[in-house]
């Protein structure tokens, strides 16, 4: 029943071949409403599987930059120790921290390679860690070194990195905020 715009009640009724001439569009109505909905999850499935993606991301370039950190202090404090008391195997421990330093800064370039402002960071980043690893090998040699450690040029070069370092983090820590509120 409707109301029609007199106000008299008027009875609707179809006869079954109109309602099997409706039934068609009736169906195909309900199916693309079904396939909508089965799009919209898609959708939103595909959109928080890449904020995950994205989150795992920046999780791994932090976990880099990390290393890059750790390598360069390794290699500061085997310096250091083979300074003070010129062991062998402090000059090895020395190499190996640079070469895991040389190895992290390739990961990080290789995990940002998308990304030219990230890449002219790590270029920067590589030059001045070159810099300061240049000057500890050059300071190997020296009779001066412990003079050199503690030098403002010396003390420069490892705060020029280490900030450098904490500055791209930072800006890492805040993609992965935007990312997490992205895919929560």
């Amino acid at each position: 029943m409707y109301l029609n715009i007199f106000g008299r009640v008027k009875r609707f009724t179809l006869s079954a071949l109109e309602a099997r001439t409706l039934l068609p569009f009736a169906f195909l109505l309900m199916l693309a409403f079904l396939v909508a909905l089965a799009w919209d999850g898609f959708s939103r499935t595909r959109e928080l599987l890449n904020s995950q993606a994205y989150v795992e991301h920046t999780h791994q370039v932090l976990h880099e930059m990390e290393g890059i950190e750790d390598g360069l202090q390794d290699a500061r404090e085997a310096w250091l120790h083979y300074i003070l008391t010129p062991e062998k195997q402090d000059l090895d421990t020395f190499e190996g921290a640079v070469a895991k330093v040389w190895m992290q800064v390739d990961r990080v370039s290789y995990l940002t390679q998308d990304d030219p402002v990230h890449q002219a960071k790590i270029r920067e980043l590589r030059n001045w860690i070159s810099d300061e690893l240049l000057q500890l090998r050059d300071n190997l040699r020296t009779s001066k070194t412990l003079l050199i450690y503690h030098s403002q040029d010396t003390d420069f070069r490892r705060d020029r990195v280490r900030d450098a370092i904490q500055k791209f983090k930072e800006e890492e820590e805040l993609l992965l905020r935007e990312r997490n509120m992205a895919s929560q």
